[in-house]
């Protein structure tokens, strides 16, 4: 699956590498541009679905070391040469157009290790490796339902939901998109990630938010 969708996102930069790019909503970087995002396993989700719905500017390479990406992970990580998620980002940056722009997403497993620092740090960070991007700044999805999420916690997701606007009112980082909530047919069986439809459902926020 994520080698077909790893495919399908190659194909479609070559593809619109000689398109002409509608103009862009108000919120998004002006194109061309190519769009960094850090975050985890469902941060990829949402990625897959943007580029399911047609989106084209993020960046397109192997993302499969963010999985289990909390900030707090990240954050450990910043001073590491060898840190996994750390060379990822750094791979995905380099093998890219010019990065604009990186939305950041927050997640948590437990309110707990979900602490404003560990996001300053992530996002400061942020801009140290791609000088002069603007970074955007989103909590993690939520769920309808935390009946059977093991993933996670609604009292993380609120905390991430109020670190992520509270680095915004700092002016450490601009608002992103916010993109809502899961619900038992947009997850798959593991009650936690994204299945094809709810890829689509978090991709088309990105795609209006973004372009």
């Amino acid at each position: 699956m994520r080698t077909s969708v790893l495919i399908r996102r190659c194909v479609t930069a070559l593809i619109g590498a000689v398109l002409v790019m509608p103009s862009a909503p108000a919120a998004a970087v002006a194109a061309p541009a190519s769009l960094g995002y850090l975050g985890g396993s469902l941060t990829v989700n949402a990625v897959d679905g943007y580029f399911a719905v047609g989106g084209q500017r993020f960046w397109v390479g192997n993302d499969s070391a963010y999985g289990g990406g909390t900030v707090t992970v990240w954050a450990q990580g910043i001073n590491d040469p060898s840190n996994p998620y750390w060379v990822a980002f750094a791979n995905l940056r380099d093998t890219n157009p010019p990065t604009v722009a990186v939305w950041v997403q927050l997640l948590a497993h437990q309110a707990s290790t979900a602490n404003p620092p560990a996001a300053r740090q992530v996002v400061q960070h942020v801009k140290q490796l791609v000088p002069g991007a603007r970074v955007y700044v989103s909590a993690m999805n939520g769920y309808t339902s935390y009946t059977n999420v093991t993933c996670t916690t609604p009292q993380a997701v609120a905390q991430m939901r109020a670190i992520a606007a509270r680095l915004v009112t700092e002016g450490l980082a601009l608002e992103g998109p916010q993109v809502g909530n899961l619900d038992p047919a947009t997850q798959t069986r593991d009650n936690c990630h994204a299945n094809d439809a709810g890829k689509q459902v978090l991709g088309t926020i990105l795609h209006d938010f973004f372009g």
